[in-house]
């Protein structure tokens, strides 16, 4: 009997669908060809590239279509867009999830209830440790530290270059520097170990000891000292007190006649490096006949023969087998441009780079809004609150107003200068109010303007605006009025010349560069200089009378 037609019949009989599915990852599905191939994107389990069973966290799957859908933005799992079933670090409230801040770690509609380790909770809001503090109890009192910072007295104290510190004091410090009272100090240039900044005791690799201080080797000298050259770098090799670069080819070379090892495209004879015959050729034999081809090249009979363009390997009647990055074939076997493909076979292309969706086996670019694409245009999720996914599953803009929204009917949090309405809707707050609970009730007003009778008022005689911003508000000088200014039955009124702050007429707490504040008042610095020394004589006149 045909020994073939034994191994077809074992091979027919032996062959076990559910055995060959074992063999693929979780994430991957059996085709027809009996070959592994990834889930569509978001698919943690399926059962053929447009079916699946199982999705990722933050996905959930649509019993009818077999696809995943991304949850709302901060859900962890949900059983649709618009229902949450877990959240991210908070409980979920009406199926939805609510941003508990950027230093949050858990939360509930009340406030923060637990904060990441570089953030101490107060008052239900998280606030950043001390510069230099990776983990603290509250603002005066951190407990771990960042790298070249040392814990002290509840702080971290930036200690440089030190490797190793007591607490008070560095006992030792990294290479280049020097230990002087307690402190690490820069050593000169190139110098390893120093026992002052122009004492070096060890330099660095290609440089050199003299006096106490280190110099660079010469151009390509590897090692030296202060007369000669010891070894050149790779690539060089040393003549009297010179490196001098290996001819062209010469990877590696003791002089200008004698090499050692060879670049790509030649070969080695006789100690010299002799190119390939091939221009194109990558490496060949010592008689200069190609063995292996550059990219974009086939080998047939010894020559290497171009691919079609933008291939990247060619059989020998020029058939493209594997097509350059970001291009795959076509239908008629050329390479054609596609980005965002990062696994094809066939010409087809099974899995798309992220930011790009499949569709017919070539890749697309993701809309700018989408977190994640089935086709065009249906995005599975979107990537900020200020957009949502439409019955059309499309990326739209949240209403008018509102800062976070799950549909285009009901905002979940308006912007600052609005309030949400009996509608779900934002609606602006009075004039003048920047933040408020209704179209009557306002709690805070804009810049320059202060709360009379539930009514924004203006702080200056000469009218508004004179503020910038809420943040150009200094809270240290007055709660309402800006640089220059001090507030006074309800007015904000200019400081004296030459103050930048000021609490009162008479009290300025901070002066313009060119003054300098003498006694609350600011005087120009040529005139200060004489008032100053009036004072001082003043009163070194009473210590002495005293």
């Amino acid at each position: 009997m045909n020994p073939l037609f034994i191994f077809l019949v074992i091979s027919v009989y032996c062959f076990n669908p559910e055995e060959a599915q074992n063999n693929c990852l979780p994430s991957q599905y059996l085709n027809d060809n009996g070959k592994c191939y990834d889930c569509a994107s978001f698919c943690a389990k399926c059962e053929s590239e447009n079916r699946c069973v199982e999705c990722y966290d933050n996905y959930f799957l649509d019993e009818e279509s077999g696809q995943c859908f991304s949850c709302h933005f901060h859900c962890k799992s949900c059983t649709s867009y618009q229902n949450c079933s877990a959240c991210k670090n908070t409980d979920p409230v009406n199926g939805i999830c609510y941003f508990c801040g950027d230093l949050c770690k858990t939360c509930t509609l009340e406030g923060c209830i637990e904060c990441l380790e570089e953030a101490y909770l107060k008052d239900g809001e998280c606030i950043h440790c001390s510069e230099g503090c990776a983990e603290c109890y509250n603002s005066d009192e951190c407990i771990a530290c960042y790298s070249n910072h040392r814990y002290i007295n509840g702080k971290c104290v930036y200690i440089g270059a030190c490797k190793d510190f007591n607490g008070i004091s560095c006992l030792e410090c990294e290479l280049g520097y020097y230990l002087y009272d307690g402190r690490c100090l820069l050593c000169f240039p190139n110098c390893k170990y120093c026992n002052s900044y122009d004492e070096c005791t060890e330099c660095f690799d290609d440089s050199y000891l003299y006096n106490g201080k280190c110099f660079k080797c010469s151009e390509n000298c590897k090692s030296c000292d202060d007369e000669r050259c010891f070894s050149c770098d790779f690539g060089y090799y040393q003549e009297i007190e010179e490196c001098k670069p290996c001819k062209e080819g010469c990877t590696s070379c003791i002089s200008s006649e004698i090499c050692e090892s060879c670049a790509d495209s030649y070969f080695f004879m006789n100690n010299k490096c002799e190119k390939c015959s091939d221009n194109n050729c990558k490496n060949c034999e010592t008689d200069g006949n190609c063995i292996i081809c550059e990219s974009g090249y086939t080998l047939v009979n010894n020559i290497c023969l171009k691919c079609p363009d933008n291939c990247d390997k060619c059989s020998e009647d020029l058939n493209c087998l594997q097509c350059n990055e970001h291009y795959i074939k076509n239908d008629e076997g050329y390479c054609v441009e596609n980005y965002g493909c990062e696994d094809y076979e066939n010409g087809k292309c099974y899995k798309c780079e992220n930011n790009y969706y499949i569709q017919d086996g070539k890749c697309f670019k993701s809309d700018s809004n989408c977190n994640g694409q089935l086709s065009s245009p249906y995005c599975v999720g979107c990537l900020t609150n200020t957009t949502y996914l439409d019955d059309n599953f499309y990326c739209s803009e949240c209403p008018y107003g509102s800062s976070y929204c799950v549909n285009g009917e009901e905002a979940i949090k308006c912007d600052l200068g609005f309030y949400k309405n009996n509608m779900g809707l934002c609606s602006p707050c009075p004039e003048n109010c920047w933040y408020c609970l209704d179209e009557k009730n306002c709690i805070s007003c804009n810049n320059d303007y202060y709360l009379k009778d539930s009514v924004c008022t203006c702080l200056y005689p000469d009218g508004c605006p004179h503020l910038k911003s809420h943040e150009n508000r200094n809270l240290h000088a007055n709660p309402y009025c800006n640089d220059g200014f001090y507030f006074i039955n309800n007015e904000c009124l200019a400081c004296l010349e030459g103050c930048k702050m000021c609490k009162s007429i008479t009290r300025c707490m901070h002066c313009f560069s060119n003054y300098t504040e003498i006694s609350g008042l600011c005087y120009l610095s040529d005139e200060s200089s004489g008032f100053l020394i009036q004072v001082l004589m003043v009163s070194l006149l009473g210590v002495l009378l005293s």
